[in-house]
């Protein structure tokens, strides 16, 4: 009867992972009786969403519900297992919820007004793409192109818009990068001419966050990014022209910059770029999407 059971949940969880191998969230729930085994997740294929189950030796003594959730084969896993069993070791912990923060503004890219809400002009060849995202209806799918003297397609928000102090997060998806030559965020001072300070910069070994404007440099690395993979970034800081800034970075909340006492601002009413901004490349040379933006102020 165990067995039976188990054959029964595994037919039932392939079958539905093979009919929508393309659905952007997939959860399954199974209730399993009185029993002395339990059901675990031993393997899953990434091309074709198939788990593959088997007894544990967790002992059940009463109706337990099992639940795995998944996302699409490029974004992060996230599995539920019986307790007592170990997680995989790729699963992602979701940054927290940051506290001593109110929220500011909210865009989850999910109807044509939300890549320019202020009328900036420029996205270039981007739009709100809704047959892949990582939650939500749609995403901004960034896709440059020659506006205003740079290849770029970018979602701008205006001058001194953004709180002085507070968080940035949102969920990004890289397509295509040339190295040393994009700027995939980055916020603008008002000084004509100047580069992001700072900006999520293409190096070489990955991403990194580029204070190009202020003196000496000061240049960060961030993380090393695979392809069509998405990743949750998250910035803490605090906007300042002389020494008591700070700048926090996080991917899939896991700190990895932490400054304090820097100067992060060039000068005042900044403007921030969600997006893509390059130079002297074609236009489909770099390419990514963007979900969930979110915007805090610190109280």
């Amino acid at each position: 009867m165990k067995y039976a059971i188990i054959l029964l949940l595994s037919v039932l969880l392939i079958t539905s992972c093979s009919n929508e191998p393309k659905k952007e969230e997939v959860s399954y729930a199974a209730v399993l009786p009185n029993s002395s085994k339990g059901i675990s997740v031993v393997n899953e294929s990434k091309d074709t969403m198939v788990l593959t189950l088997k007894d544990s030796t967790v002992t059940v003594t009463s109706s337990y519900t099992y639940s795995y959730t998944t996302k699409r084969v490029d974004t992060v896993w996230k599995r539920y297992v019986l307790p007592g069993t170990t997680p995989p070791t790729d699963t992602v912990v979701q940054p927290p919820v940051p506290i001593g923060y109110s929220i500011f503004y909210e865009n989850g890219f999910d109807k044509a007004a939300d890549r320019d809400p202020w009328g900036k002009q420029q996205y270039g060849n981007g739009y709100i793409d809704t047959a892949f995202k990582k939650t939500g209806e749609a995403s901004f799918h960034a896709k440059p192109k020659n506006v205003s003297s740079g290849i770029r397609s970018e979602v701008q928000f205006p001058d001194g818009w953004l709180p002085s102090e507070g968080a940035i997060e949102f969920d990004i998806n890289i397509v295509k990068r040339v190295i040393n030559n994009a700027h995939f965020f980055q916020i603008h001072p008002k000084k004509d001419g100047a580069s992001g300070c700072p900006a999520m910069f293409s190096r070489n070994s990955g991403l990194a966050m580029v204070f190009k404007e202020i003196p000496g440099e000061p240049e960060y690395p961030f993380f090393a990014p695979v392809l069509n993979r998405w990743y949750n970034i998250r910035f803490e800081y605090k906007m300042a022209q002389n020494n008591t800034g700070y700048w926090k970075a996080y991917v899939d909340g896991v700190l990895k910059i932490d400054k304090s006492g820097i100067r992060t601002q060039l000068d005042n009413d900044n403007w921030m770029k969600i997006g893509i901004n390059s130079w002297l490349v074609s236009e489909t040379a770099n390419e990514a999407y963007y979900d969930n933006l979110k915007v805090y102020k610190k109280q």
